[in-house]
């Protein structure tokens, strides 16, 4: 294994603050690792997660993602005080092993962090394996730690949660490891999935969700995921009110689904409203309502599926 890190861990050279240094890439020797314990046995690997150290983790974070149905009574058990006792259990061998080390101090001080990250592990698996008796594990989790973003959990939630449940999406949108993810995964991956949740949640009180205090991607992801019959059953008023959000997609998107939705009688209403407000208006909500107004409604439609689809893929 001694043999694999070297040859597998990079040297990269990165600058801070003007000054230059070599940081290790360690990810593909983790990935490495992770395949050989994965081929392990539920037993073998049970075995090295309790003897590894505080400082390695790999064995039970690839524990509870290789045999998730088996470890489903530990990972409850960890989960009910966040890893609390488990860190203090490895923290006290690590010293019972290492008495002289300095180290003992410094690992006290990443206790958030690593029971953060066993946590996530911990609760993905839970997600994925368990029911709704376990949402108030669940909840009690995401409330208590730094979960970082899973699919897995907000399908849990999509599928067994409630509005009250709002926060704890957004949450986990915006929990990130590093920089790198704020600007990808937060980016593009994340956004449809949470906005997917959040309509879930909020299907049956349309305007609390619209009304929903949320970045603007995510505003828009919860307009595109409205139906027709949605759109139809709002009010002229919050969809003039949407209609002039400071936000190009999210105004875009609404005018959009009101030309598939709306007949012309109730679009040329709306657009009519627009026009004579006496607030500032934007262009690109009265040229997609004119569409709807104006065109035959199939060629509207074909435009306007057209538009979306494209929003959807950018």
């Amino acid at each position: 294994m001694d043999a694999a890190r070297k040859a597998l861990v990079k040297q990269e050279p990165k600058a801070f603050f003007g000054f230059s240094n070599l940081s290790q890439d360690d990810t593909t020797y983790q990935k490495y690792r992770a395949n050989c314990l994965s081929a392990l046995s539920y037993k073998e690997l049970r075995a090295e997660a309790e003897r590894a150290s505080i400082l390695d983790r790999i064995a039970v974070r690839t524990l509870f993602a290789r045999y998730p149905k088996q470890s489903l009574p530990q990972i409850q058990q960890h989960l009910a005080d966040g890893f609390k006792s488990f860190f203090d259990s490895k923290l006290a061998g690590y010293i019972s092993q290492f008495p002289e080390s300095t180290l003992a101090t410094s690992i006290r001080g990443l206790e958030d962090f690593i029971r953060n990250e066993l946590s996530s592990s911990g609760l993905n698996s839970v997600c994925l394996h368990s029911g709704k008796e376990d949402v108030p594990l669940v909840r009690r989790t995401l409330d208590a730690r730094r979960i970082e973003f899973s699919s897995e959990i907000l399908a849990f939630i999509r599928k067994f949660g409630d509005w009250s449940d709002r926060d704890r999406v957004l949450a986990l949108y915006s929990n990130h490891a590093t920089a790198t993810s704020l600007l990808t995964i937060r980016g593009k991956e994340r956004i449809s999935p949470v906005a997917k949740t959040l309509y879930a949640l909020g299907r049956k009180r349309l305007i609390d969700l619209l009304k929903f205090d949320a970045d603007a991607s995510i505003r828009s992801g919860i307009i595109g995921c409205l139906t027709q019959n949605d759109v139809r059953s709002l009010n002229d008023a919050l969809l003039i009110e949407i209609l002039n959000d400071q936000n190009y997609d999210v105004r875009k998107i609404l005018a959009l689904k009101c030309s598939l939705a709306l007949p012309h009688s109730r679009i040329k209403i709306i657009l009519d409203r627009y026009i004579k407000m006496p607030a500032s208006r934007y262009y690109n909500s009265i040229h997609w309502l004119d569409l709807g107004a104006a065109m035959p409604r199939s060629i509207a439609n074909q435009i306007a599926s057209f538009e979306l689809g494209k929003l959807a893929d950018s």
